[in-house]
């Protein structure tokens, strides 16, 4: 079996570093969760490729989960984007 804790605490080491960098610099505008949102999906859905299932499916509702998680963090990081850019023009 793939050790999937051990990849998951690595996972959030190297994220705390590159998340402290960012905040350190002043560079964060607000964006420190969609990219969370984004890094995990992506991460999660990896190590679900890499876990034993029992089953005929190639698709685990882990799967699913984690491409929720990156689309609502890749829609987050662009509604944020355009607000910065001050294209909200609603009214």
């Amino acid at each position: 079996r793939w050790p999937t804790r051990e990849a998951e605490v690595i996972f959030y080491i190297v994220l705390i570093l590159i998340i402290h960098k960012k905040i350190k610099s002043g560079r964060t505008n607000g964006g420190i969760y969609p990219y969370y949102m984004i890094s995990y999906g992506i991460f999660r859905f990896v190590m679900e490729w890499l876990r034993f299932h029992s089953g005929t499916s190639m698709i685990h509702p882990a799967h699913i989960w984690s491409l929720i998680s990156l689309c609502l963090g890749f829609s987050i990081d662009a509604e944020m984007q355009n607000k910065r850019k001050g294209g909200d023009n609603n009214g």
